[in-house]
This record gives C-alpha cells, sequence and structure tokens, in this order.
C-alpha cells in the first residue's frame, strides 16, 4: 500500500493504471528482493571498491545504490555512446571514469558534479591488430573480395536502421566488392535478412567473429552512430557517417563537427560515394 501510493503521488495518472502498476509492484519487489542479496554479499566479502561498466542498468544500479549506502566506494565505466545521454543521467556512483574532455564537458552540462567525472580514457580502444588481413579474411572466407566495405550498426527508434541498411548493401554492389554488416548484439538478423534484397550480395556479421578480425579486412567503414566508428578511427580506417533520415546522428554528429568526418545526407550521395570507393 505504502508503494502504490508513493507511485500515485509521483507518477503521472496514465502511468499508475492497473496493468502497469502491477508490472512496477513487481518489479520493485524484485529489485528490493536484489538489495537485500547485495547487502549481505558486500558486507560478508568486504569489498575495497565496486566497478561496473554501466551504473543506470537495471541490476548495477541496485549494487551501486547499496554500496554507497555501505560506504564502499563505487565507480562505473561508460557504456557506450553518451550522444544524446539518454539513460546514463544522473550518475549513481561516486565517480564516473568516461572517455574523454567531450564527454567530462558534456556530463557537467547536464548537471554532473566535476568532482565525480574522471578521464580514464577507454581501454578497448586500440591502434593494433591481433591478426592480419590476409588471417582474417581467410577465416571469414571472403578472401575473393577487394573491397570491403562495413556497416557499423546501431539499433534506431522504430526500427529506421533497417532502411539505411538497405542503402549501404544496394549502393555497393560493385564486382570484387563486399559490403559487411556488423550487427549489434541486441540486433535480429532474421529482420535484416527480411528487408535487405535477396539478390544483393552482402555478408551479416553478429556474434561470429571479433571486431578485430572484421576490422582488419575494413576498407572503410559507415554509420550512423554507433561508437564502431572511434575503434576504426584509431585504427586508422576511414570512416563515413550516413544519415539521410531526420534523427540525431549521435557520436556521428560530433564526428562531423570535431573530426571533419564525411557526412552522407542522401541515398544519392551514398550511392555516389560508394562509386568513389569502388
Amino acid at each position: 500500500p505504502i508503494f502504490k501510493k508513493t507511485v500515485e503521488d509521483q507518477l503521472p495518472a496514465y502511468l499508475t493504471e492497473d496493468h502497469l502498476l502491477s508490472n512496477l509492484s513487481l518489479e520493485f519487489v524484485i529489485q528490493t528482493q536484489r538489495a537485500v542479496l547485495y547487502e549481505d554479499i558486500i558486507k560478508a566479502s568486504k569489498p575495497a571498491a565496486i566497478l561496473v561498466d554501466f551504473d543506470r542498468q537495471y541490476v548495477n544500479s541496485v549494487l551501486t545504490v547499496v554500496a554507497n549506502k555501505l560506504k564502499i566506494r563505487t565507480f562505473t565505466l561508460i557504456h557506450g555512446s553518451t550522444y544524446p545521454p539518454y539513460g546514463y543521467l544522473p550518475v549513481i556512483a561516486q565517480k564516473c571514469l568516461c572517455w574523454g574532455v567531450l564527454q567530462k564537458k558534456q556530463f557537467e552540462e547536464y548537471g554532473t558534479s566535476p568532482d565525480k567525472m574522471v578521464i580514464a580514457g577507454n581501454p578497448k580502444f586500440t591502434g593494433n591488430f591481433n591478426i592480419s588481413p590476409e588471417e582474417a579474411k581467410k577465416k571469414l572466407n571472403i578472401e575473393k573480395y577487394r573491397k570491403i566495405a562495413v556497416w557499423g550498426n546501431n539499433p534506431l527508434h522504430k526500427n529506421v536502421h533497417l532502411e539505411l541498411v538497405k542503402d549501404f548493401v544496394e549502393a555497393f554492389q560493385y564486382k570484387d566488392c563486399l559490403p559487411v554488416i556488423k550487427l549489434h548484439p541486441v540486433d535480429s538478423k532474421e529482420e535484416f535478412i527480411k528487408a535487405i534484397d535477396p539478390s544483393c550480395n552482402y555478408l551479416l556479421i553478429q556474434n561470429d567473429y571479433t571486431l578485430d578480425e572484421i576490422l582488419s579486412v575494413t576498407d572503410i567503414l559507415f554509420t550512423h552512430s554507433s561508437t564502431i566508428a572511434i575503434d576504426a578511427i584509431v585504427k586508422e580506417i576511414p570512416v563515413a557517417i550516413y544519415n539521410p533520415i531526420d534523427m540525431d546522428a549521435g557520436i556521428g554528429n560530433i564526428l562531423r563537427d570535431e573530426g571533419n568526418t564525411p557526412y552522407i545526407d542522401s541515398k544519392e550521395s551514398l550511392k555516389e560515394f560508394m562509386h568513389e570507393c569502388a
């Protein structure tokens, strides 16, 4: 009853309908049970600190809150692109280990205390490859192709990313050239197979190969707003942003404005750009 009254007092009426309130109540029970469990574990293990990859995630958030309550030092990494920063704020951990100056400034502009923000870089970004292009092409069974263009996918609202991928694949149908789609872990391969013209030549990759294996064979990387673009840039692979839709390209806009990255805003321009790439 106390939980129900609190929810009804704090949330708009349309969010307190019976079926929604029932779901919220269930989640409240689950999360409070997690809190009790985490408190017991922390008291028993006495950690010096707790580091999570994303303190706003539904499991990590409870762990971080409990650790803060028990006066344990808490740190969070930045899980992915923060442009736009939906889901990242407010920071729950005592310290947020951000990638660089732009992220630090961004979080501070949204009200995060400068004391919370620590520039730590990102250990996953490296300029080295752990496999040669020849070995990677053999592993991916794409040795016959002269040029490889990769699309780094990022799930977008209402599945508009499917249209972007279709444009990308259709624009790179050249002899000895292969368009490769690197799917996000949450993407459904079946949706892409249904969306792409079956007469087109392309390769779909999700968790089949490592990022190093994919990037080592990449001649140019295209994306809308995936941080795979950062991986490519660090490895000195050319990058282009494709955004023909009325939607914020997030990290893509930053790369355009701060890094002079090619920014393609129409299907026709993409075809022309791809023709030059081929």
